[in-house]
């Protein structure tokens, strides 16, 4: 009916009001700049003229409300006309038009039979505010920054329309819900962010600033096992080093999991090459991508004190009542991962594909910020060869209560930079490090609570499970759950509860 008799209600008036853009779209409420994606009936490369986004009323409106509604309607989005398809089906689902609308129907305008315009439905959106829609408007200035560089390679073009298919596909609300879409974006953003950073001809667009964690982690948390691992790893990160002019010596550099895998300095204002790790996740896979950036981590591991100094007040930073000489190939802060999680992924229970979907994603999160932590219980037990090593590469010494009375004592327990090849190595390099694990934890003033030699592990003893424990070895426990793994690897010398005094 409106194809006909309502015709004229989108006629002169609206048009002298939105004025005209200079961009071939007619001056028209409802009208932008076609982009060929989301639609599902446009061929690639199809000539399109325009779109049309047309509302949809679940209950009855009268002529003059009608009237109105098209006389003063309009797509806004960030304070601004949306000026094409991406950016009307966000106003849409951010209550950046008119109310009163239940959908709106989007049509393109292509060229078929010929050079005959043909009308094509592409789809519908459902008006409502959607959280996530909102939050991905801080990725629209870089992505027009890219846009507009000149000789786009064939590459960042794709990149490009992958972010409008997934930034639609977000808005018309995703399938597998708005994290999994959100997660989705962010992935395309991260493909497009590596072009950049390789491409000698847009790389003057520079890398995408760091979002902050705080707003993004809540919106694309899943709940998912897969979710908790990646956001793990890419949290990690260490505040030892020395910092130049805002970026990373690379005599004493100890970045983070995020800059290893996308190399910026710590502003993000340029690309860096240093200390970064070559090849991309879905190259390697996850756990290969963490072996390579413990292995480049371990040039810079720094070592524990080689001596105890006792506080002559408690005021002071209290010693370190068990302590051994080592390294610290790890990192010291990060999100935590419960025991859980840790496990499963050891077992080879968890999605590798999508593990390293959302570590890519994740990548872009700021990782000197904190991130949000996990507000689910730690519990869960990990496997003997875990319960020993986790501690050794925690980062940071704990508190562990011993004795009948609960004395209190700092731990802390250095690992060694040979450990991460050596449990490569497969059953035997195990082994090797169990053994000497146990004679750290004596050089430490405790005695081993476990066996001469590690158990036979459950299941086939592959290569991939031995690259999944050292992949969860970067992993940080809480401090609770690393103080139980020590009382049961390790009790006190009769000598440390006598000489212990409670604080």
């Amino acid at each position: 009916m409106l194809g006909l008799e309502g015709a004229l209600v989108f006629a002169s008036a609206a048009a002298r009001r939105l004025g005209a853009r200079g961009d071939n779209v007619a001056a028209m409420p409802f009208t932008v700049r076609p982009v060929g994606t989301g639609s599902g009936h446009l061929a690639e490369g199809e000539a399109m003229k325009g779109e049309l986004w047309l509302p949809v009323w679940d209950e009855p409106v009268t002529y003059p409300e009608l009237k109105r509604f098209v006389g003063e309607g309009r797509l806004r989005w960030r304070g601004g006309h949306a000026g094409n398809a991406v950016d009307a089906a966000r106003a849409i689902t951010t209550l950046g038009t008119d109310r009163g609308v239940a959908a709106f129907t989007r049509y393109s305008i292509a060229e078929r039979m010929g050079q005959s315009p043909l009308a094509v439905p592409a789809g519908r959106v459902a008006t409502g505010y959607r959280s996530g829609v909102a939050l991905s408007g801080q990725l629209d200035p870089w992505i027009a920054r890219v846009r507009r560089q000149k000789n786009l390679p064939s590459s960042a073009a794709r990149a490009l329309r992958h972010i409008d298919a997934s930034l639609v596909a977000l808005a018309g609300g995703h399938r597998h819900g708005e994290a999994k879409g959100l997660l989705d974006v962010l992935h395309a953003i991260a493909a497009l962010d590596r072009i950049v950073g390789v491409s000698r001809a847009i790389s003057a667009a520079g890398p995408l600033p760091w979002l902050d964690p705080n707003d993004w982690l809540a919106e694309l948390d899943d709940g998912s096992l897969e979710f908790e691992l990646a956001a793990g790893w890419a949290s990690l990160h260490t505040t030892t080093g020395k910092r130049i002019n805002d970026d990373w010596d690379t005599s004493t550099a100890r970045p983070s999991v995020a800059q290893y895998l996308r190399p910026v300095g710590p502003k993000s204002m340029a690309w860096t090459k240093r200390g970064s790790v070559v090849g991309s996740i879905e190259s390697l896979g996850p756990r290969r991508v963490v072996h390579e950036v413990l292995a480049v981590h371990s040039r810079f591991a720094a070592p524990f004190p080689a001596s105890t100094s006792i506080a002559p007040d408690r005021s002071e930073a209290p010693r370190f009542d068990a302590w051994n000489r080592g390294v610290d190939p790890g990192f010291e802060n990060g999100r935590t991962v419960r025991p859980l999680t840790v496990q499963t992924f050891v077992d080879g229970h968890l999605d590798q594909m999508r593990i390293g979907r959302i570590l890519q994603a994740l990548t872009l999160l700021d990782p000197r910020k904190k991130w949000p932590s996990d507000a689910r219980e730690h519990q869960g037990v990990l496997d003997p060869v875990l319960t020993l090593l986790a501690p050794f590469l925690h980062g940071r010494p704990v508190t562990v209560r011993w004795g009948a009375d609960a004395t209190r004592h700092t731990v802390r327990l250095a690992a060694r930079s040979t450990w991460i090849r050596q449990l490569l190595r497969g059953p035997d390099g195990v082994r090797a490090v169990w053994t000497e694990a146990r004679t750290m934890l004596r050089v430490a003033g405790l005695r081993p609570a476990v066996a001469e030699s590690p158990p036979r592990a459950d299941g086939p003893c592959d290569g991939a499970r031995h690259e999944r424990l050292v992949a969860a070895l970067a992993l940080r426990l809480d401090d609770t759950t690393t103080s139980s793994l020590i009382k049961r690897i390790a009790d006190p010398t009769p000598q440390l509860l006598l000489n212990r005094e409670d604080r």
